[in-house]
């Protein structure tokens, strides 16, 4: 036990020492484990004193309404350091059963200072004895179960939240100079265009406790990015539509506004492009993206091209399946290739999404939809 275990054994030990017989002391000892460390099932105790589970239960039951009792009279009474007492005192006032949390206060001394007791003893013990009632005790481990299992749910989630954050940290394309952000340059921030709330792409708005302001998204999946940005710790700030950024299509000079900008605690920037993995290999986003990449090398910005869960990078090196890729490639020697033709070696080798855009991408093959057109460049 360590000595936040004993503080507390020391405390209940003496109770149970002032209020109980030999017989109900020893059986408690069995029982929690306070002494040896080693708690006992109801049947084991039972079999060793010669009765049924149900009459330890029994004894148990009646063990904890002494203390409690005799506490309560002891306080009521004035005597603050008599043992029962102290015993109370000390679990009230770590509980505060009266305040709100009590639930998770009795969760983390449960976990902190009782972990070596198993949870359906401890957390109905400790709740006994911060409300004093067998029912609302009953009650209140049911709570903290819940609780326990929220917290588990939170935690899974937050690792996996990490470990998909790790990976496409990994993915960012770096500018050769980082320049880090400053609250000056974060507040110079804002949206520079809204988005249409009647196209096809369920556009919306949400409220984010992490800007304090309303995120405008353009599609389910920006939507589920920017919530799973709210949830990261180590992103401080993102602004979504953050600028106008030059590109070239076609001979012509556009603009277009990249999906969020998001500031990581230690002030380096990553400008974000949210789009499914199918649309990466477009030529029309590849266009946009190349000069996206020219816009963050000169602003001192990261770049990062992903679903929400896979990169670019991460597609570009998917292992295409080779008879497709060849059949493509072979045909495209001969000229674009229209859906029609398209199709049926799709079928052939039953190409998956992926096979098909880590070919275009790989091969720096042109793609492009309405019509859809795929030749070599």
């Amino acid at each position: 036990m360590n000595t936040e275990n004993d503080y507390f054994a020391e405390y209940f030990t003496s109770a149970q020492s002032e209020a109980l017989t030999p017989r109900e002391s020893a059986i408690v000892d069995l029982r929690f484990g306070f002494m040896g460390g080693n708690p006992h099932t109801l049947q084991a105790i039972g079999q060793e004193f010669g009765v049924t589970r149900e009459r330890i239960r029994q004894i148990l039951n009646k063990a904890l309404r002494k203390i409690v009792t005799k506490g309560r009279r002891e306080l009521k009474g004035g005597k603050l350091n008599a043992p029962c007492a102290a015993l109370l005192t000390y679990v009230e006032g770590t509980i505060r059963p009266n305040d709100e949390g009590a639930v998770c206060r009795i969760v983390d001394f449960v976990e902190a200072d009782l972990s070596y007791s198993p949870k359906y003893l401890s957390l109905l013990l400790i709740a006994y004895l911060a409300f004093h009632n067998r029912k609302i005790a009953a009650a209140k481990r049911s709570e903290a179960f819940k609780l326990i299992k929220d917290r588990k749910i939170a935690q899974k989630k937050y690792y996996h939240n990490q470990a998909i954050f790790e990976v496409l940290l990994a993915n960012v394309i770096w500018p050769n100079k980082i320049v880090m952000m400053t609250s000056e340059s974060i507040e110079g921030l804002e949206r520079v265009r809204h988005v249409s709330l009647d196209n096809e792409g369920n556009a919306g708005s949400f409220h984010s406790s992490k800007m304090a302001r309303l995120i405008e998204y353009e599609s389910e999946m920006e939507l589920r990015f920017y919530q799973w940005l709210e949830e990261l710790d180590e992103v401080k700030f993102y602004q979504e539509q953050p600028f106008k950024v030059p590109y070239e299509y076609e001979g012509g000079k556009c603009l277009y506004c990249p999906d969020v900008l998001l500031v990581l605690k230690d002030g380096k920037g990553i400008v974000v492009e949210i789009k499914p993995i199918f649309k990466m290999a477009l030529n029309i986003n590849l266009k946009k993206w190349t000069g996206l990449k020219h816009f963050c090398s000169d602003q001192g910005l990261g770049l990062l091209v992903t679903d929400g869960k896979y990169t670019i990078q991460q597609i570009q090196h998917y292992e295409v399946n080779p008879s497709f890729a060849k059949d493509v490639l072979t045909l495209l020697d001969k000229g674009p290739l229209s859906w029609a033709q398209y199709k049926p070696i799709r079928e052939k080798h039953n190409a998956t999404r992926n096979d098909f855009v880590g070919l275009v991408l790989k091969s720096r093959l042109y793609w492009s939809l309405n019509p859809f057109k795929l030749c070599a460049v």
